[in-house]
Order: C-alpha cells, then sequence, then structure tokens
C-alpha cells in the first residue's frame, strides 16, 4: 500500500505542475492575442 500510496502523490503532484503550465500558457496566449487586437485596431 505504501508504494501504491506513494505513486498517487507523485501522480498528483505531476498533474498540479501539468495543470499549472496549462493555466500559464493559456493566460499568456489570451493577454497576447488581447495586445495583437489593440495593436491592429491602432
Amino acid at each position: 500500500m505504501g508504494g501504491f500510496v506513494y505513486l498517487i502523490e507523485i501522480y498528483w503532484s505531476n498533474a498540479e505542475l501539468i495543470i499549472a503550465s496549462f493555466i500559464t500558457i493559456s493566460l499568456v496566449l489570451s493577454i497576447n492575442s488581447i495586445v495583437f487586437l489593440k495593436i491592429d485596431r491602432l
């Protein structure tokens, strides 16, 4: 059981990292698109 719980903890930490990086990438993309829209309007 100990090894199984350890694997679950590793999986969850990796999942949190993946989710955090995905959110960061989506935020950067949305900010870039907003900036490009403002530049196009100018």
